[in-house]
């Protein structure tokens, strides 16, 4: 038997029950995205709000306050334009991971956007530190409200399973494999789960399972 590379060993428990984790939900990585750009924000904002309290007595011969002011606030901005740019980059790089839209499948213009969006409404943010404009207050409110209608109309809440299948081993050296994650269930004793593709429904008594391996891919005799 050919066991599939990357498969996940986890020891049953009788007490706490079968264990296999759940990713995160889309809108969960929606808003998991957005927090990163977020600190990126925050570090530039608590930067600037130091430089602003710097001792400039050394800069006045080279450079007025104001001109040093303006400056720094290019600076900051364009920093938190590049981090953003580095953690989206990332992000869309990971496609394992990658955020997934109803009713726009496929069109991956459509999820760039919804990918672009959380780094937009981060520096909108800064640049209200920055920037005293009605208009970038204006933004701002109209990116937070797109942005709780892309994460409530637009992501699906619905958490999955971290793997597709699994597979039990008795205490007999017997083996159940590629058992449907979704399907499995515990019944006061009974271990309880459907094998993939064939809609058989399989019952062991949970003091007979010694360990249960988790994978993505099916077991191949």
């Amino acid at each position: 038997m050919i066991l599939t590379v990357g498969g996940s060993f986890i020891k049953y428990n009788s007490k706490k029950g079968w264990k296999c984790r759940k990713n995160a939900s889309n809108r969960e990585k929606f808003f998991f995205l957005f927090l990163k750009m977020l600190l990126a924000t925050i570090i530039a904002t608590v930067v600037f709000i130091c430089i602003r309290y710097i001792d400039t007595e050394l800069l006045k011969e080279f450079i007025s306050k104001s001109t040093f002011d303006g400056i720094s606030k290019i600076f900051l901005l364009v920093f938190d334009v590049l981090v953003c740019i580095v953690i989206l980059q990332n992000e869309w790089n990971n496609k394992e991971e990658r955020i997934a839209i109803k009713y726009f499948s496929g069109k991956h213009y459509i999820l760039l956007i919804v990918y672009i969006f959380p780094a937009l409404l981060a520096c909108t943010l800064f640049s209200r530190y920055i920037v005293n404009s009605k208009l970038i207050d204006l933004l701002c409110l109209i990116g937070t409200v797109g942005f709780f209608v892309i994460a409530i109309f637009f992501l699906d809440g619905k958490k999955e399973y971290g793997y597709k299948y699994a597979t039990i081993y008795t205490g007999d050296e017997n083996e159940i494999q590629n058992l449907d994650v979704n399907s499995i269930q515990k019944k006061g004793k009974w271990f309880i789960g459907i094998k993939a593709d064939e809609k058989i429904e399989y019952r062991i008594r949970i003091q007979d399972i010694r360990r249960v391996e988790y994978m993505n891919k099916k077991n191949r005799n």
